[in-house]
């Protein structure tokens, strides 16, 4: 081309070295890269000025550097969209090189910083700067690959995070020669990170308020009911009263129960929620647990004049379970049914083991039934399928909801099925059998137990004053002596001062807690027995009561009949459960 014509006319007019590199196209029409390299020279003397020399296909060469072009310009864009920077650091001579991306990274130009380990080090924030070195160190003594993230004074006043990964390279003798890898600018993703955990600690401390909140409010929901509760069970035992009086007296505890109810349903989503349900499994059989189920609804189902058919599974229906927690689930199944179904309608409830490896329990009606665009959502919390169905028939709508998540926790299922309004509903139960371990080992008996109830002497700690004057005209009657306090200080004072057989204590007191004093108790070398008795009925409540000495923990209210069984079993050495709930108000 014209290029080429001009370079070898001025090399044939003064030049004396010619060079010329650029593509040809050949007869064919394919473009070849050429490379001209020659001389300018005479023919003979005084004969023609000519160009001598050789021409050299140079293609291959060219569209690899071409290749090689694109790539390092792709490598540039990626490494500048992506802030990472690289280098190679030689360890022999401390000599560094940088690439341009590099700068970018640590917020400096090439013509105003010269990377040498001294300004380095001055750039490096200085909280950080010992434990880099530190690092580098230690992975060049190990022979570990060099990765860290560290901090830098930007020069716009700021910091920024670095991110850096590199290899390191020894010679045959083991020395290091190099570090070569690349800086990444993290600034942005520590800035995520940190918000994360921000908003972390934020939702921690507010589901911390909120589960104080929810146990203050249940104990001060439920301290007031206990000695109504245990005052109504005392006076229905009461042979004198007048029929009318004493439907008045089931009216109260049964409102009394359903108040309760409300509370444990509270408390049981926000446990199921905060995945704080632990589950004491050991066999348990269902046949028995659904008859005690059936008995604990009796009295509701005779005031509906309902119709009970209750078909029993075999003797292999035992399955591994928490019982407590099994019982809530089928109790929750039966008095949704009884809640549903009209005046003189028929529930029937069977047990059977279905195959191998489960066991089920269906619990159907005619009531109400569920319609279909309900029976999706039927499980979900503070459901009960319409807005009327709640005033109607009360509740919170949380029985079905935590029944599916204590379901779910056994690995086992639960589903509702219906043909629609006014066709009754049947609620079908699988649970696994799994492998039976061995039934629960019985406790010892307590050393230093009294006796007879007649000869027990009881610490009865209890700030709630109508709660304490009830307890002790209770236990009074019952045969007890009874010493009592009402703060922490008063109980270690008597403690120390009278020897007693049993401690029933609140946890909540004005000057401490129940579990401050059975420390105390403890740590003096006292090993009285006690019970605690609180409104407080969290799992950690429960936890707190055990650890410091507690030998039962009754969730308030609670009524006479089941604190008396407390202390038998605890007397008399029989293992029974920590905790209760609706169960122990009966």
């Amino acid at each position: 081309g014209p290029r080429f014509d001009r370079e070898v006319q001025a090399t044939l007019r003064g030049g004396s070295v010619f060079y010329f590199k650029g593509r040809i196209r050949r007869p064919d029409g394919e473009l070849r890269w050429v490379e001209f390299d020659g001389k300018r020279s005479r023919s003979g003397k005084g004969g023609a000025v000519v160009l001598v020399g050789t021409a050299k296909n140079i293609t291959g060469r060219e569209v690899a550097e071409e290749a090689l072009r694109i790539e390092r310009g792709r490598l540039a864009i990626a490494l500048t969209a992506g802030q990472m920077g690289v280098y190679d650091w030689s360890l022999k001579d401390d000599s560094i090189w940088w690439s341009p991306e590099t700068y970018a990274v640590f917020g400096v130009t090439e013509s105003g910083f010269s990377p040498t380990r001294e300004a380095l080090r001055a750039l490096v924030h200085p909280d950080d700067r010992q434990g880099l070195w530190e690092h580098l160190q230690n992975c060049v003594r190990n022979r570990e690959p060099f990765g860290c993230e560290f901090r830098i004074r930007h020069p716009d006043g700021g910091v920024r995070w670095i991110g850096n990964r590199a290899r390191i390279e020894y010679d045959a003798l083991g020395a290091a020669l190099r570090c070569s890898g690349v800086a990444i600018d993290i600034t942005r993703q520590k800035e995520i990170e940190e918000a994360l955990i921000e908003s972390r600690r934020i939702a921690e401390a507010a589901n911390q308020a909120k589960d104080r909140f929810l146990a203050v409010l249940s104990h001060e929901l439920r301290t007031p009911l206990t000695p109504v509760l245990m005052a109504v069970d005392e006076l229905e035992h009461e042979e004198t009263l007048a029929p009318e009086v004493r439907g008045e007296l089931a009216m109260i505890s049964r409102n009394i129960r359903l108040e309760i109810k409300l509370i444990d349903d509270l408390l049981d989503l926000s446990r199921i929620t905060s995945g704080k349900v632990d589950l004491k499994k050991e066999p348990v059989d269902l046949n028995r647990v659904m008859l005690d189920v059936c008995a604990i609804c009796r009295s509701q189902i005779q005031e509906k004049s309902l119709k009970l058919e209750f078909t029993p599974g075999g003797e292999d229906c035992v399955i591994p379970a928490d019982a407590a927690r099994l019982h809530q689930v089928l109790w929750n199944l039966l008095r949704n049914a009884v809640k549903f179904t009209p005046a003189h309608g028929t529930i029937r409830v069977s047990v059977l083991r279905d195959g191998t490896d489960r066991c089920v329990v269906r619990v159907a009606d005619d009531g109400i039934g569920i319609p279909a665009e309900a029976l999706p959502r039927i499980f979900n919390a503070f459901e009960q399928g319409e807005a009327h169905i709640t005033r109607q028939f009360g509740g919170l709508g949380l029985g079905l909801a935590i029944s599916r998540a204590l379901v779910e926790l056994h690995g086992g299922s639960i589903r509702a099925e219906s043909g629609g309004t006014d066709q009754g509903a049947v609620f079908v139960l699988e649970l696994p059998t799994g492998e039976i371990g061995a039934p629960p080992v019985q406790s010892v008996p307590v050393a230093g137990a009294a006796g007879p109830a007649g000869r027990l002497r009881v610490l009865l700690v209890e700030d709630h004053a109508d709660t304490a004057r009830t307890l002790r005209r209770l236990l009074t009657l019952r045969g007890f002596e009874i010493a009592g306090a009402a703060d922490v200080a008063g109980a270690i004072l008597l403690a120390g001062r009278e020897e007693f057989d049993l401690i029933i204590s609140d946890l909540g007191l004005p000057d401490g807690s129940g579990c401050d004093l059975m420390r105390a108790l403890r740590a003096a070398g006292n090993a009285v027995p006690g019970i605690a008795m609180s409104g407080y009925g969290m799992e950690e409540d429960m936890k707190r009561s055990a650890e410091a000495g507690f030998a039962r923990h009754l969730v308030k209210p609670v009524g006479i009949s089941r604190l008396m069984e407390a202390i038998q079993e605890l007397m008399s050495g029989q293992s029974g459960p920590g905790e209760s709930g609706v169960g122990g108000v009966q």
